[in-house]
């Protein structure tokens, strides 16, 4: 019994009263739930009272307390095991979950010869099968150069361009953000004293300080030996292959018999700009897409990245060691679980539990068997080793429909340990406690005459406030 504080005397009726009326309207499951929230079943003290009062509800001994710590434990291990049953099942189950969180979801890619392609990207369900690539030639960017020109000549002489005004040139591409087309627009003044290497540098400045998706050099014999010495060109480059790096360079003049800058100079394209071009054996011509250097099959869910002309072939799998692994914890976990309902009385809602979780093994015995689950009549599974192997090998199809489909096991159980996590364990425990013929104890956690639980004032005394809940939040 908790000793009392202050004064001694009757405690006020009305105040008594009104909590009795709210513990009238609580049965023992509510308490039971609010005991299996505790796994120690510790008093919770405020720190407020003081040093004799709490030695007083420290060394308290409940009638219920025994039977409460059982309690908790029990609904402890419940929720670690069904858990555990719903973790594993949802590695598995492909029904209603984001692509990606199943194992039959992921994917992986065996490549023959690496140095003509690689792994760039796969997404998740992406379609398996084996491909046949052969890559006949890679993405070229587009390349424009200007005519040879002596770099020490005066500018004036090496091209018939006028000193006294400024010539506009524009630069059209794609933009890599939004794909629009822009023109950028750049106004060149000629120096009357200024060499044409001058000239060239400063356009090539320009361009390049405009952080565009080109890039201009001026080159000179340094860099391509076909050249002689004091003679240069202004190359214009795209920063990247493929066709949607294609550039237009043009000159803006008053008219159009007025030569530009850019026409003066004897600016052409040399290169096209062009994606790489690739032949894929059993797919249609308009489901093999490429940009740039990239492949991209199966609308997009597939990409690699090309490196050199050749031919390779490229295998889409699930990842079966994964996979495997997967189906081995689950089979693992749900025996467990059944361990865990066996080592209780059976019936009732225990009972009907295990009911449920077997029933799901046995219906789909023979459809697991085919795979490599064995199933027993009492509802153990079993995994044969070599079978499942075999299976996700040369069956995956199967083996996925039958875990993880809309209708497979890890559905199933998924489902059925969601709803046991959700269910109150005052269910479950009052099974235990019937088989057992124990029910003093849950009837011991409602007796309240034991507790003086207000002092002569109507004070409530315990350590804890009304909100925080009743009965020390129930556990005892």
């Amino acid at each position: 019994m908790i000793e009392r504080t202050g004064y001694q005397g009757n405690i006020l009726p009305s105040t008594l009263q009104s909590h009795q009326q709210i513990y009238g309207q609580m049965d023992h499951r509510d308490i039971i739930d609010q005991i299996s929230n505790s796994s120690t079943g510790d008093i919770q003290l405020d720190d407020s009272i003081d040093d004799n009062t709490r030695l007083n509800l420290e060394s308290f001994e409940s009638p219920g307390r025994e039977r409460a710590s059982e309690i908790a434990e029990f609904a402890s291990e419940l929720r670690q095991t069904f858990q555990g049953l719903d973790d594993a099942a949802g590695e598995l189950n492909m029904r209603d979950r984001p692509i990606g969180e199943s194992a039959f979801d992921r994917r992986s890619v065996q490549i023959s010869d690496a140095e003509v392609l690689v792994e760039e990207y796969i997404e998740s369900r992406a379609e398996r099968g084996e491909y046949q690539i052969e890559v006949r030639e890679l993405a070229e960017g587009q390349l424009d150069r200007t005519e040879v020109l002596e770099g020490d000549a005066p500018v004036d002489e090496a091209i018939d361009v006028s000193t006294d005004e400024d010539y506009t040139f524009a630069i059209e591409l794609t933009d890599d953000v939004d794909e629009n087309t822009v023109e950028e627009l750049f106004e060149i003044e000629i120096d009357e004293e200024g060499t044409v290497r001058d000239l060239l540098d400063r356009v090539a400045e320009e361009i390049n300080s405009r952080g565009l998706g080109v890039e201009a050099d001026v080159i000179s014999n340094v860099e391509d030996e076909e050249l002689n010495e004091g003679e240069i060109r202004l190359e214009i480059a795209s920063r990247e292959t493929g066709a949607r790096e294609e550039f237009e360079v043009y000159d803006i003049t008053e008219s159009e018999d007025e030569e530009g800058l850019m026409e003066q100079l004897g600016l052409e394209t040399v290169t096209e700009a062009q994606d790489a071009e690739v032949v894929a054996d059993g797919v249609s011509e308009e489901d093999v897409h490429t940009r740039g250097d990239n492949l991209y099959l199966d609308d997009g869910r597939i990409q690699l990245e090309l490196r050199e002309v050749g031919e390779t072939s490229v295998e889409v799998t699930g990842d079966t060691q994964e996979i495997r692994d997967r189906i081995e914890n689950l089979v693992g976990v749900y025996d467990r679980a059944l361990d865990f309902l066996e080592e209780r009385e059976q019936g009732g809602e225990l009972g009907t539990l295990r009911d449920r979780l077997v029933n799901i093994a046995v219906s789909a015995g023979s459809e697991l068997s085919a795979i490599g689950v064995d199933v027993y009549t009492d509802g153990r599974m079993e995994i044969d080793d070599e079978a499942l192997e075999q299976s996700i090998e040369d069956r995956i199809e199967t083996v996925e429909d039958t875990i993880g489909g809309n209708r497979g096991v890890a559905s199933r159980l998924e489902r059925v340990a969601e709803e046991t996590l959700r269910t109150p364990p005052s269910r479950y425990v009052e099974d235990i406690f019937e088989e057992n013929d124990d029910t003093e104890g849950i009837e011991e956690l409602m007796e309240l005459d034991n507790y003086a639980m207000y002092d002569v004032f109507g004070r409530n005394q315990f350590p804890t406030s009304a909100g925080s809940g009743l009965l020390f939040d129930f556990y005892f």
